[in-house]
């Protein structure tokens, strides 16, 4: 299906969803409406598209599966409520709609209302966490660099690694990063 024909079929249902009284849907994109409805059902069900498709073959046998993922595609793009829960919009409306129902009940002077819209507003908006996160603590903790040598390990603190001369950083570094051949790696095992 071309793109603008797909968009085209989906404006005509979404106007049918809206308005089934004034609905232009001729026979073809009923069936196709009716497909949509239940790839909807099915995803509520089945969230994984793969299992979602083969269910919608299933129902549906004379479609392909390109045409079962189409479905799926259009079914959250028109039932998005159902498909594509956007937590953080939902969070923000309820936090707006009980402000409003609390400053109606104060105008209104309806205090036992006003008390459960402030009840309800604690409920949505969760407790205070018991200390504030540092989002610089990684940077307070201290990294060592453990390093055997000659059988015993030598933390070095990885900021004052930073430090060192230019000949003894690279030096540790080329000792660090040194491949190790057959005759070293015989000796090291014989230890």
């Amino acid at each position: 299906m071309k793109p603008e024909l797909e968009d085209k079929k989906y404006e005509i249902i979404k106007s049918h969803c809206l308005d089934p009284e004034n609905s232009q849907l001729s026979e073809k994109d009923k069936e196709i409406f009716e497909r949509w409805i239940s790839a909807s059902k099915i995803l509520d069900n089945y969230p994984n598209r793969r299992h979602a498709v083969a269910l919608q073959m299933t129902k549906f046998p004379a479609i392909s599966r390109e045409t079962a993922y189409l479905d799926m595609r259009q079914a959250a793009r028109l039932f998005n409520s159902l498909q594509t829960f956007d937590y953080d919009w939902w969070h923000q409306w309820l936090l707006n709609d009980i402000s409003k129902q609390i400053i109606a009940c104060r105008e209104s002077g309806d205090r036992k209302n006003w008390a459960a819209g402030h009840s309800n507003l604690i409920k949505a908006l969760g407790e205070k966490p018991e200390e504030i996160v540092d989002p610089k603590r990684h940077e307070k903790k201290e990294v060592y660099l453990a390093i055997q040598i000659n059988n015993k390990t030598v933390k070095i603190d990885a900021d004052k690694l930073q430090n060192l001369q230019p000949g003894t950083y690279k030096t540790l570094i080329d000792a660090l990063t040194k491949d190790l051949d057959i005759e070293d790696a015989e000796e090291i095992m014989n230890t």
